[in-house]
């Protein structure tokens, strides 16, 4: 099932808000306000409660403050048409999840947004962080706290009966990405390229995690992770533009 209404209009009524960002901008808060009421009610209306809300409501709020950050039109659009498409699967997963919670489809739809809400997160923070006055331990801590708290409502979908367990990993995930935040610090890059370097940092992780919860973690996964991410951060950084540090 690829499809359902009520998710669909929720959808919709997110896409809405997404333009009021644009064409209110000096309304960016009451639409952000706006989204986070929908997209709670619509977590407890298609989900399992308020709580699975947690990963879609963080892509939401990081789109709308990615959205604040552009400035082309045809980008906001652009970003505006893929973030309506994410949301949509967003809340699918979650919703077939409460009815079969094995189902791979959905897992991995849920993987997905978890990567795309990561990526729009890290980007869209380290530009508030690069054009307002935000202190580094505040950065810091917005790092440690969203990628902890999105892994463990992730990590819960493998092991629902060893919540301590999922909470340390969770936890040390967030520290790791606490410590990434604090080197990005001194990268001369923009907030794009350095969103997706700090992505592949945590997916590395987050994909060695995962493998220990599906018992399928081994050395030689861990040596191709590291070849794959060494090869990957080498190509952006050999391509992307350095910004002159003062």
């Amino acid at each position: 099932m690829l499809f359902n209404f009520s998710i669909l209009f929720s959808s919709l009524l997110f896409l809405g808000g997404l333009e009021l960002v644009i064409f209110q901008s000096e309304h960016v808060i009451a639409s952000a306000m706006l989204i986070t009421v929908l997209t709670l009610h619509a977590s407890h209306r298609i989900g399992k409660g308020l709580f699975s809300g947690v990963i879609p409501l963080t892509f939401a709020l990081s789109a709308v403050m990615l959205l604040y950050l552009v400035d082309s039109m045809m980008q906001r659009q652009w970003l505006i048409g893929l973030s309506f498409g994410v949301y949509y699967l967003a809340f699918l997963g979650i919703y077939r999840l409460r009815y079969y919670e094995r189902d791979k489809t959905a897992r991995g739809m849920v993987s997905f947004v978890v990567m795309a809400t990561m990526f729009l997160f890290y980007a869209s923070i380290y530009g508030l962080y690069l054009n307002f006055a935000v202190p580094i331990w505040g950065f810091m801590l917005a790092y440690c706290a969203v990628t902890a708290l999105l892994s463990y409502q992730y990590f819960l979908l493998f092991d629902q009966t060893q919540t301590r367990r999922v909470r340390i990993y969770s936890l040390i995930l967030g520290l790791s990405m606490a410590e990434v935040a604090w080197i990005i610090n001194f990268w001369p890059f923009g907030y794009l390229t350095t969103g997706v370097v700090v992505l592949m940092f945590y997916y590395i992780l987050w994909d060695l995690v995962q493998s220990y919860f599906l018992k399928d973690l081994s050395k030689k996964r861990i040596f191709v992770h590291l070849v794959l991410f060494g090869f990957l951060i080498g190509m952006v950084l050999t391509s992307t533009r350095w910004v002159p540090v003062a």
